[in-house]
């Protein structure tokens, strides 16, 4: 039952975030009320403030989203399966979920473009889902305790590239998006191939 309210807490507020994009892209992010927010989604303004501290806060919702298949294929790995593997396989899937989700990002990069202070915290926000995501896996590749300064460089630069990918996805049609991941893939494979070297 626990489950079941979590879930339906997370699509409740997906959604408002969803339509608080679309106003905010629509109309500008100062122009749009939280009050506006909530009739619009079908929620009374408290409600709204049960899910988001602030219209800000709606913003930030869902920024690392893309990361989920990426979340569930790294939780289900076999312990033979190397991270640069899983990487490789899933990259397909990242450039699948960014063409369905492409009028979720256009909007996201319009207000970032009108708000750079949030694109700042939106880029900020998704770079430490990112670094929380990957760090154990990266320290398991190169047999090294987590808050070592190489898994976190390794895992700095991940998330660099996965900004500057994400920034490029908006820009190029999908099988260019493919191309510039796998490049960016081999980019980090031999990264993690030269802290393997250096950490032995």
């Amino acid at each position: 039952m626990k489950d079941l309210r979590a879930r339906r807490r997370l699509q409740t507020r997906r959604e408002v975030s969803e339509v608080a994009l679309r106003l905010f892209a629509e109309r500008g992010f100062d122009a749009v009320t939280v009050a506006e927010i909530a009739a619009e989604a079908g929620i009374s303004r408290r409600s709204f403030f049960t899910h988001f501290s602030g219209k800000e806060e709606a913003v930030l919702a869902g920024a690392d989203d893309d990361l989920e298949s990426l979340r569930r294929a790294l939780a289900a790995k076999e312990s033979t399966t190397s991270f640069a593997e899983v990487l490789r396989a899933h990259t397909r899937d990242l450039v699948l979920w960014h063409e369905q989700h492409s009028d979720v990002l256009d909007r996201r990069r319009r207000i970032e473009v009108e708000k750079p202070v949030l694109a700042a915290k939106v880029a900020g926000a998704r770079a430490e889902a990112e670094r929380e995501l990957i760090t154990p896996h990266i320290a398991d590749e190169l047999e090294l305790a987590r808050d070592h300064e190489m898994v976190a460089l390794v895992a700095g630069a991940f998330a660099g590239l996965g900004e500057v990918l994400m920034a490029r996805a908006t820009e190029l049609p999908p099988d260019q998006v493919l191309a510039l991941a796998e490049r960016t893939l081999e980019l980090f494979e031999a990264l993690l191939e030269q802290a393997r070297q250096a950490s032995t």
